[in-house]
């Protein structure tokens, strides 16, 4: 099977291109072709190079033109190509209609289109292309519910996103000092770095806590830290490309956004037998079970936080199991999420024939 990922642009580095790249390598090792088409060349072009085939079809047009123009240019593309059994129209809505123009507007057979939304669809906007997709994979169950507002739910199929979970190495807990983690961009729109922060200015020492990650907010964060005299208590990387290899001990990971799509970097946490503490913000809100692998605070509840790390401080709480953060996330395993995206595209061929 021909299976075209298609997508607007991504930068080459981040979540959404880790996961279309685990998802294209595990499509073919199942015996499938997988070619990645988007319109513009990524900022990082070390992505090529986890990928077997990627193309550019919109080299030529100006950024932010028309649709149809997107549309035609992934078209032209085809005509010297074999077509796709099937198109994976990713990661936004408007990318279904840039497929169909492309693949099915005019033609008497048609190709399904299977959209892949990655997060809260009026983010992204453009909710009603969605109708040209004729099935639709949902990373999570909060996706799904998104999607349910729009689409028949008996065509969306709630796959997962992969993450690599089996035989990750575990991650030590300290024996005295609670250490806290926190990976992610310092964008505070979404991250809300400053609850974290507010929190973290009423829990009782010792205490310390690393973060992983840079972003546009940097310079506002750490005069923040400083605002609130915690900055001696913070350990800043900085940005890292495998963040995982910076951390060798944690007691659980802190995660206070007001919107995850999915929560990425809960799952690896949790693979490695981190506890989360996060806020109810999407993807985390249906993988965190309180007391099991972790605890649910509201959005923007900085003294719930700061109350929830104290009680671990004094023992009043316990942090859950290794194994039971590890049990908990399975099914997000790559093995196991490109078996559903399998399935499901196996389903819509047939069905279209």
């Amino acid at each position: 099977m021909i299976i075209d990922i298609v997508l607007y642009y991504g930068q080459g580095r981040g979540g959404l291109e880790d996961v279309i790249a685990k998802v294209s390598r595990g499509l073919k090792n199942k015996g499938h072709r997988v070619r990645v088409f988007q319109a513009y060349r990524p900022q990082y072009i070390e992505w090529e190079e986890k990928l077997d085939e990627i193309y550019y079809y919109g080299e030529e047009i100006p950024w932010g033109s028309y649709l149809e123009q997107y549309g035609n240019g992934y078209k032209k593309l085809l005509e010297s190509m074999d077509k796709p059994n099937i198109v994976i129209a990713t990661h936004v809505p408007l990318q279904s209609y840039i497929c169909h123009v492309a693949v099915n507007e005019g033609s008497e057979k048609k190709t399904p289109i299977i959209s892949w939304i990655h997060g809260p669809i009026d983010f992204y906007g453009g909710r009603n292309f969605l109708q040209y997709s004729d099935a639709h994979l949902a990373i999570g169950e909060n996706v799904m519910e998104d999607l349910v507002k729009t689409i028949n739910r008996e065509k969306i199929f709630v796959v997962g996103n992969p993450v690599e979970v089996k035989n990750q190495k575990i991650c030590k807990r300290p024996d005295r000092n609670l250490k806290l983690l926190f990976v992610g961009r310092f964008s505070n729109v979404e991250k809300r770095l400053d609850v974290l922060f507010k929190a973290l200015a009423l829990v009782k020492e010792p205490w310390n806590i690393k973060l992983i990650g840079d972003g546009i907010d940097h310079d506002m964060i750490v005069k923040l830290s400083e605002d609130l005299k915690i900055y001696n208590h913070i350990e800043w990387t900085g940005w890292k490309e495998n963040p995982w290899d910076y951390v060798d001990e944690a007691s659980a990971l802190i995660l206070t956004s007001d919107l995850e799509g999915f929560g990425l970097v809960v799952v690896e946490a949790l693979a490695r037998g981190i506890p989360v503490i996060s806020t109810s913000c999407g993807g985390p809100t249906y993988m965190i079970k309180d007391g099991v692998n972790g605890w649910l605070i509201e959005r923007g509840d900085y003294l719930k936080l700061a109350e929830l790390i104290n009680k671990i401080q004094d023992g009043e709480l316990d942090l859950p199991k290794v194994k039971s953060c590890i049990d908990s996330v399975l099914k997000y395993d790559v093995d196991n999420v490109v078996d559903n995206i399998e399935k499901v595209l196996i389903r819509e061929c047939n069905t279209g024939e």
